[in-house]
């Protein structure tokens, strides 16, 4: 991801609306990129500061809340990661036993013959 696609996605992903695909490359281009993480900080402040201006009962550290919704992502990132690769393997599995069970039904078959 450049930093101009980057900049088009930080309302998305202020707003929790970008794909895991999308959300993947954000972060990866938000790691290496000093300049686009401020610029996602400076919008995450005045975006998470305008919302809390009417609620008495906050927790105003802005800078905790943004770390926090960073780590949150990450772990979603690798959780969908981890989802994938179990769900590789049950596939696998599944169509292997079935092309076993197959197999063996065809030997059977070919026994009785």
């Amino acid at each position: 991801m450049d930093c101009l696609t980057f900049r088009k996605n930080i309302n998305a992903y202020i707003g929790k609306s970008l794909p895991d695909d999308e959300l993947n490359a954000f972060l990866q281009h938000l790691s290496s990129c000093e300049k686009c993480r401020e610029e996602l900080e400076i919008n995450y402040i005045v975006s998470e500061g305008i919302g809390i201006l009417d609620e008495e009962n906050h927790d105003y550290n802005i800078s905790r809340a943004y770390e926090r919704m960073l780590r949150q992502d990450r772990r979603h990132l690798k959780l969908v990661r981890v989802t994938r690769v179990f769900t590789y393997i049950i596939d696998t599995l599944a169509f292997w036993g079935v092309f076993f069970c197959a197999l063996l039904c065809l030997r059977i078959l070919l026994q009785a013959i």
